[in-house]
């Protein structure tokens, strides 16, 4: 048999140096080296000729100087831990520079010996950070760490060579030339130090030579590799009500420890995709148990981004780790602890989201003007689904005590019903509300070795029934911010002219991907595939369909959220409106009034025999409010009184008027302008002090929670 050979190995790896970060550093230590050693070099000679040290203290300097550095070395090292190798490193090489720009002109002995010490304690930081420094940011490799530091520390060999000689030829120009040389070299060091951790993009790297942290700070986000903390501690607690029940022969000793992991929260990190859920969720449960036995290797979740391994968290609690006997491994690991719990979670969730959604239902019954009668109990007794019911009963409830629903009797209204959206309501939320019951039952099991298709079959339930949520409110959100279905709202829910504000209608386009991608999460997990050489081959998938429903739950959570806020602001235009014709009302009629009294006696007694002209202006001037609600206040106004112009000119009394066109363009200006005034005047009252509270149903309450949208768009 023939064998490869090796693959040749780049030794020299000058490569590394098209790295930007890489060549940076390596010019910071070419120029901190070619100016590090000149005080050290220099500083007894200058002492000697420009102070008044006393004795052979000078002949100490040095000493001094190393002396400090062993302190330096160590304390540096330990903020370099804290703060970063980067970090330290620039402190260190800016303290340097500016101490040598202040060794230009010293004399006296207190200040030499000052600055030998700080010299000495922040260059040691020069000379030990760099392999730190080389080891956590600029060594992709760790086994390249020898090679790295070498390409790093060449540069700074040939600046220790070169620097001093380089400086005793500037010192022929005096003690300040060549203070300044060292000083503007180790300065530079320091810039070009700064500029490799600004590219490096690790301003705080608290990683060691032997491990690297792992972030858990970010478990919810979309680039996290591990299982939340939560999910955990309830796979555990689901764990050990599995294992009490005494049919998996472990010992007390091993719920015991169990138990400690959620007293002394030592909760171990679990990979996010690990688990077919077959037999059970095997390799998720068995770094729990491995946590239980101390193992050095289970890394445990923290508040910072400081790693701890179970084994130091046991010692750090005083708790001895249990030894699993004979078979008590395989007993742990055979059982669908967490993607039952992370299954019971996301029902949780879902349960709350249902109760919501007929809550917004409710809400958007009544910013539409809706009515009462789609929620009877004698659609129920008809048809006695048990969702239904509950949905219809739940909706009938929240609307209790609310003054914007109304009693369609089908007179004077352009629907005799309302639109599919609310009076189908129960029919939509009902089944879904069985469903979700159903996968309630389901989840609710706890078995030795079982295959768990009920868990998945729960998810699937629950994504799809997230769906059909998603689906009717994303119709209601339309037909509230639609002007054509809205009964009198103005376009996309703008409160100011409607050609000037658009503020809603980001929130319709914003919806339509939510609902999209609900239904892409509604598709069952039936993507099986044979595990372990087709020993498994039927395998339910339980945890990754418990983690999709908990996807699913967080995109309903924003489409309601979007929504919510939408009906908020519907509701407070619908009340705003309602005050708006309750304060108008005598407004108009001081205006009709007005009018009315231009007119020659025998024609005022004809008015005035008319009550009923009165009352079909108002209806007139109401039905035009709801039917101009996409023209800008002026246009608006003035196009509902001309809309009066008919009845006012086709009453009887008219005829007896000789300038009846005349007199009616007066009165529709008149009304006009008013109508304008009171409405400027009224919504910026509302938008100061305004409150629908007072208007609401039970249910909307939750509109006390909800932020007032803006009044610019």
């Amino acid at each position: 048999m023939r064998f490869k050979a090796a693959p040749s190995r780049d030794r020299l790896q000058l490569t590394a140096f098209k790295n930007p970060e890489f060549a940076l550093f390596a010019t910071a230590m070419f120029l901190g080296y070619l100016g590090l050693y000149i005080p050290f070099f220099y500083i007894q000679i200058y002492s000697s000729e420009n102070s008044n040290i006393t004795g052979e203290l000078y002949f100490y300097l040095i000493t001094i100087m190393n002396g400090a550095g062993l302190f330096g070395g160590l304390i540096l090292g330990h903020l370099a831990d804290i703060i970063g190798p980067f970090n330290a490193f620039c402190l260190s090489a800016g303290a340097c520079g500016a101490l040598v720009f202040g060794w230009i002109g010293i004399s006296s002995e207190a200040s030499i010996l000052a600055f030998c010490i700080l010299y000495g304690f922040f260059s040691s930081g020069l000379i030990t950070i760099p392999a730190t420094v080389v080891a956590v940011n600029l060594c992709p490799d760790i086994e390249q760490y020898g090679v790295r530091m070498t390409l790093q520390m060449v540069p700074a060999a040939i600046g220790l060579l070169v620097g001093n000689p380089i400086a005793g030829a500037i010192l022929g120009h005096g003690w300040p030339a060549l203070q300044a040389f060292a000083a503007v070299l180790i300065v530079s060091s320091a810039a070009f130090a700064m500029t490799a951790r600004v590219i490096n993009r690790d301003p705080k790297a608290n990683q060691t030579f032997q491990q690297i942290s792992y972030d858990t700070t970010d478990e919810l986000g979309m680039n996290s590799l591990h299982l939340p903390k939560t999910w955990t501690r309830a796979a555990i607690l689901i764990r050990i009500n599995s294992l009490i029940k005494g049919v998996s022969a472990v010992r007390q000793i091993v719920v015991e420890r169990l138990g400690d992991l959620l007293t002394h929260d030592i909760v171990p990190i679990i990979p996010l995709r690990d688990s077919i859920s077959a037999s059970g969720d095997h390799s998720p449960l068995s770094y729990i148990g491995e946590a239980i036995q101390g193992k050095p290797t289970i890394r445990i979740h923290t508040k910072d981004l400081n790693d701890v391994f179970a084994e130091e968290a046991f010692a750090n609690k005083g708790i001895s780790p249990v030894i699993l006997d004979a078979k008590e491994n395989l007993a742990f690991v055979n059982g669908t602890a967490v993607s039952t719990a992370s299954a019971a979670l996301a029902l949780y969730d879902a349960h709350t989201l249902a109760l919501l959604a007929q809550v917004i239902t409710a809400m958007s019954v009544e910013a539409l003007n809706g009515t009462l009668e789609s929620f009877d109990a004698f659609f129920s007794l008809m048809r006695p689904h048990p969702g239904q019911t509950e949905a219809a009963k739940n909706i009938h409830s929240f609307l209790s005590g609310s003054k914007l629903t109304k009693i369609n009797t089908g007179e004077g209204m352009t629907l005799r019903q309302d639109r599919c959206s609310i009076h189908t309501a129960p029919q939509w939320i009902g089944p879904v509300l069985e469903d979700f019951l159903l996968a309630h039952q389901q989840v609710q099991f706890s078995n030795r070795q079982p295959i768990t298709k009920s868990v998945t079959s729960a998810m699937d339930k629950v994504r799809q029934g997230n769906c059909t949520i998603g689906r009717m409110l994303f119709a209601q959100s339309v037909e509230i911010i639609n002007p054509a279905t809205s009964r009198g709202m103005t376009p996309n829910l703008v409160l100011e002219d409607p050609s000037t504000s658009f503020i809603f209608k980001g929130t319709d386009i914003s919806s339509a991907p939510l609902q999209a991608e609900l239904r892409f999460l509604s598709t069952p997990m039936n993507h099986k595939q044979t595990a372990e050489m087709g020993n498994q081959s039927l395998n339910s998938l339980a945890l990754i369909s418990a983690r999709y429903t908990h996807t699913s739950n967080d995109v309903l959570t924003q489409l309601m959220a979007s929504q919510l806020i939408a009906v908020c602001q519907a509701l407070d235009l619908r009340v705003m409106h309602i005050q708006f014709l309750e304060n108008f009302r005598p407004e108009f009629e001081a205006v009709y009034h007005a009018f009315s009294s231009k007119f020659p006696g025998e024609v005022i007694g004809n008015i005035t025999n008319q009550p009923a002209l009165l009352e079909a202006l108002w209806k007139q001037m109401v039905n035009s409010l709801e039917t101009t609600v996409t023209l800008n206040a002026k246009d608006r106004f003035t196009a509902i009184a001309q809309a009066c112009r008919a009845t006012l000119l086709n009453s009887a009394f008219m005829y007896d008027s000789k300038t009846p066109v005349r007199s009616t363009e007066e009165f529709c200006g008149n009304l006009a302008n008013a109508m304008l005034e009171t409405w400027v005047a009224h919504r910026e009252a509302y938008l100061i002090h305004g409150d629908a509270t007072t208007y609401l149903g039970q249910g909307s309450a939750s509109r006390a929670f909800a932020p007032r949208a803006p009044s610019q768009g």
